[in-house]
């Protein structure tokens, strides 16, 4: 018979099962602790639920009590197009094989690892693609997904801890604008935390960046740190008539053909903001053109045109 719940304690049943918290909620007062768990020599202590295997998922790495902590983050998606011939699939097609070469990399005694750099100018799809490649090791791989724009040592650590209790779960470890993280930390803790004994066997490190300039011959010439950059250059022709095949029904193709020749040169955030300004908030099309042109071009815009495309 199971014993009444007591308001402070442990708590137990007959057979030393834990009392798990209940759906509403009743232990949240006690911080929910359900069980023992074994630390330092013979120590015990009172702990929330536990379990063996992380969720595939995306996580943020933070210090909780001077220990890595894994916070879970939404992975918030437009929708997302792979283009023929277009260059997140010459990057997909790489990551995919990849990921299917494992037994490869095995048979030859190498480390299961590759690095991906991306880079290009602002809004030409680098975030996409690294979007892409997260929704790929979630659906298809089984995969956990490390935001490492923070301490090199947390992340370090925190990939130390994850392998003890995971040792060949597929990683992508993302660094989005490496410079910006190189000037925070210091190159030699990138460069440490890159070539680091953590990231063994079955990890990608993605990373992009806005000024490829900034970045240090050791980062861009040393294999097995970034084996593959690309470069994001401007939309094509043929992605921008297939990315408006997706967004926008055209009355006319003589309306489709002015769409494609008028963003020439365009980003992919461009074309996002040439679809939600014209046909969302139905703003004219001359004007919405010519303002992200200004944009484009990192020209200053005049107060009345600012608050052209944010609902005034």
């Amino acid at each position: 018979m199971r014993p009444k719940r007591r308001t402070h304690g442990p708590l137990f049943t007959d057979g030393d099962e834990p009392i798990r918290p209940s759906a509403d909620g009743e232990l949240a007062q006690q911080n929910n602790l359900c069980q023992w768990s074994a630390v330092e020599g013979n120590q015990i202590i009172a702990s929330g639920a536990t379990f063996k295997r992380l969720k595939s998922g995306m996580y943020a790495i933070r210090w909780y009590k001077g220990v890595p902590a894994l916070e879970s983050r939404d992975l918030a998606l437009d929708e997302l197009y792979v283009f023929p011939a277009s260059t997140a699939e010459t990057v997909l097609a790489e990551v995919n094989s990849f990921w299917n070469m494992a037994d490869q990399y095995a048979q030859h005694s190498l480390l299961h690892r590759r690095g991906i750099l991306l880079h290009g100018g602002q809004g030409h799809g680098k975030t996409s693609v690294i979007k892409m490649i997260m929704q790929d090791a979630l659906a298809k791989r089984d995969g956990v997904i490390f935001l490492c724009n923070t301490d090199p040592e947390l992340v370090d650590l925190a990939i130390q801890h994850f392998r003890q209790v995971e040792p060949i779960r597929n990683i992508v470890c993302v660094y989005e604008d490496i410079d910006a993280l190189i000037e925070s930390w210091g190159e030699e803790h990138i460069l440490s935390l890159l070539d680091g004994e953590n990231q063994t066997n079955h990890v990608l490190n993605v990373a992009t960046s806005n000024y490829p300039d900034k970045l240090d011959f050791r980062l861009t010439n040393r294999p097995r740190r970034f084996d593959t950059i690309i470069k994001m250059g401007v939309v094509s022709r043929e992605e921008r008539e297939a990315y408006f095949d997706k967004k926008v029904v055209f009355a006319t193709p003589a309306e489709q053909q002015q769409w494609i020749a008028a963003s020439d040169k365009f980003s992919f955030a461009a074309l996002a903001e040439m679809v939600i300004a014209v046909r969302i908030l139905g703003h004219d099309f001359v004007t919405t053109v010519e303002r992200l042109r200004m944009m484009m071009k990192n020209k200053s815009i005049k107060k009345d045109e600012s608050e052209v495309g944010f609902g005034h």
